[in-house]
């Protein structure tokens, strides 16, 4: 059994794919389509001390051998470099046959994307059989992710409320930008113009999360997880349990001491009780995306996240 790990950026996709090089039996990849620099140690949550893209280099060397005249700079589809190519609903030939390869490297094949999310179909086309999760982070806490930067190096530029909610700046954390200067194009959008730094950020939430749902229904019917990032926070073991479940597979007990030792408790978003959430909510339209996702209750409770944690 294949499986297909979807999630925007900030969402919590690298700890399960910690997780999950865990378990021996999965061949684990990660970020096929990233640029893969050397160097870059543990991925976004910084638990694993090695390079997660060695095996995307060594194996990027094999796919090209048989692609002489391919640059290898195609193979990072998307961002930072061309973060256009996220919202085409398609892979050329060559990105295709990558992924094949990549299939074709054990019988339990696990793939970690940020950049697939309005390509849900290639993927159907590579594996209808695979498991699809996808992975979603309460928004909140994705927007703080991105305006406080990994490791909270850019914090002090939003050092109060007045800022977090008031700042408009030329900021592009993961890109932010322009993901948000392509959607604010669109004539549903317009009218927000040159916005706040945080209502750009819940902007990409709100399409990257819609695009690969309605890619799920459309293409991966009754094989789909949706997976809240605070669920496995609160219970790691039992929602990873439910992961292997969806997946078709034993799960691995001894993965029980690592998820302890790894998974960090979840802690409030910034400013989490504030209206300002709510109201940003209303005006970019994501009732939908949040019920969808299972973050409803931020409509009318912002802090009620006690509520819902732990929910199946």
């Amino acid at each position: 059994m294949n499986v297909f790990i979807q999630g925007m950026r900030r969402s919590g996709t690298t700890i399960l794919y910690d997780a999950l090089c865990q378990d021996s039996r999965l061949e684990t990849f990660y970020e096929p389509f990233a640029e893969g620099r050397e160097g870059v140690l543990g991925g976004g949550s910084g638990v694993q001390p090695v390079d997660l893209f060695e095996k995307i280099r060594q194996l990027r060397q094999e796919f090209l051998a048989g692609w002489p005249d391919l640059d290898a700079g195609r193979l990072n589809y998307g961002a930072p470099t061309k973060p256009w190519l996220e919202f085409e609903p398609d892979l050329p030939d060559y990105g295709r046959a990558y992924l094949r390869l990549m299939l074709s490297k054990g019988a339990h094949v696990a793939i970690k994307f940020t950049r697939m999310y309005c390509k849900i179909g290639v993927l159907r086309d590579l594996d209808p059989g695979a498991a699809l999760i996808l992975i979603v982070r309460d928004p909140r806490a994705v927007t703080a992710s991105y305006l406080f930067g990994k490791d909270k190096r850019t914090q002090s530029a939003y050092p109060d409320e007045a800022a977090f909610f008031g700042k408009r700046s030329s900021m592009n954390a993961w890109k932010v930008r322009d993901f948000s200067d392509h959607l604010l194009k669109r004539p549903d959008y317009a009218a927000l113009g040159e916005c706040e730094d945080f209502l750009r950020v819940l902007l990409v939430w709100k399409f990257t999360f819609l695009a690969a749902w309605q890619g799920a229904r459309q293409h991966f019917p009754g094989r789909t997880y949706i997976l809240r990032h605070e669920d496995l926070q609160e219970s790691p073991a039992g929602t990873l349990r439910r992961v292997y479940d969806h997946a078709g597979l034993p799960f691995p007990g001894h993965l029980e001491p690592w998820l302890r030792s790894h998974v960090r408790s979840h802690t409030p978003p910034f400013a989490a009780d504030s209206r300002r959430w709510p109201e940003a909510f209303r005006t970019l339209g994501m009732e939908e995306s949040l019920e969808l996702a299972g973050y409803a209750a931020l409509m009318t409770r912002p802090n009620g996240i006690r509520g819902w944690l732990g929910r199946g």
